[in-house]
């Protein structure tokens, strides 16, 4: 749905509202992927996600059958949160 923080518009077997959710974690610098509300299935490396699941740089995303990527935004060595506090 374009409602979504991330729409893959024109993918039938993805479900149109929360197949999955992707969350960053502040305090610890990390991204967890987790179930959304939808009934089907998402995988991280092959492996189904049936509970909150750390990310990790380069790991692969099954949702439906399009295969995604995950390359973070921020890391240890730089964090958006960060760099907008030291431009201050």
């Amino acid at each position: 749905s374009d409602r979504m923080d991330i729409a893959l518009t024109g993918e039938a077997s993805v479900s149109r509202e929360k197949h999955a959710i992707i969350v960053f974690e502040p305090k610890r610098c990390m991204f967890l992927a987790q179930p959304g509300d939808s009934k089907e299935l998402f995988y991280l490396n092959d492996e189904v996600v049936l509970s909150p699941i750390q990310l990790k740089k380069n790991d692969l995303l099954q949702v439906g059958e399009a295969v995604l990527m995950f390359i973070p935004c921020c890391d240890d060595a730089f964090n958006w949160e960060t760099e907008q506090n030291e431009q201050k």
